[in-house]
């Protein structure tokens, strides 16, 4: 999957002005970002496409992990201390330092789609990292953009690493695949909020001064 993209100007876009007509607009849900981990895991066991994607996606990545260890890791020759410290560097090390990378990419979606108070912020306690766009609506396409291009693009970065990389080396990368795929449960979970309303024009927006993410549909 490719996405292309040009720059976009907020002048015809729905403001978040819109959204607060409740003649025209009915408001579905807001999550507050702190309290975003219960929204997460009720999300992503809904039963849509963004979810079917979501699983089947990475069971591919453990059958394939799978394949490693089996035809390479087991039968090999390799040591226990390589082994280890490929596994240290696959669900530790290169995850940790692609968290910068996969915010920064959403960060880039944002600025594609027309969006300026950009911001980045991480809660420890949830173990979540997040970009926001105060007062920016999203509609469904945008947002899907927003959610799946980190994926996309780290997801063949590291496939393509896997792939091309010589073994032992090229096992961290194999596992990060998986590790990386399942930690983008937040972006599929929310993405997931939009398949629930396939025949609804839905748009979202943050609201930096509350730490808030609203959801409307089109009446």
């Amino acid at each position: 999957m490719f996405m292309f993209y040009t720059m976009k100007t907020p002048g015809s876009k729905i403001q978040v002005s819109d959204l607060k007509d409740e003649r025209r607009f009915r408001l579905i849900t807001s999550v507050e970002h702190e309290n975003v981990v219960p929204f997460v895991f009720r999300y992503i066991w809904k039963k849509n496409k963004v979810t079917y994607l979501y699983f089947g996606v990475n069971i591919i990545f453990l059958a394939y992990l799978l394949r490693i260890i089996t035809f390479q890791i087991i039968p090999g020759s390799w040591d226990a201390i390589t082994t280890l410290w490929q596994l240290f560097l696959g669900f530790i090390l290169y995850p940790v330092l692609l968290v910068p990378v996969h915010e920064g990419i959403h960060g880039l979606v944002y600025l594609f789609e027309g969006a300026t108070k950009i911001k980045f912020g991480a809660d420890l306690k949830q173990y979540i990292f997040y970009v926001t766009a105060d007062h920016f609506v999203l509609n469904r396409n945008s947002f899907y953009r927003l959610a799946f291009t980190p994926f996309i693009v780290l997801s063949l970065a590291l496939a393509t690493a896997s792939i091309y990389i010589q073994p032992p080396y090229s096992w961290g990368f194999s596992i990060c695949l998986l590790a990386h795929g399942t930690m983008c449960i937040g972006d599929f979970a929310l993405a997931s909020l939009f398949a629930e309303y396939p025949e609804k024009e839905i748009y979202t927006y943050d609201q930096a001064s509350d730490k808030t993410s609203f959801f409307y549909e089109k009446i």
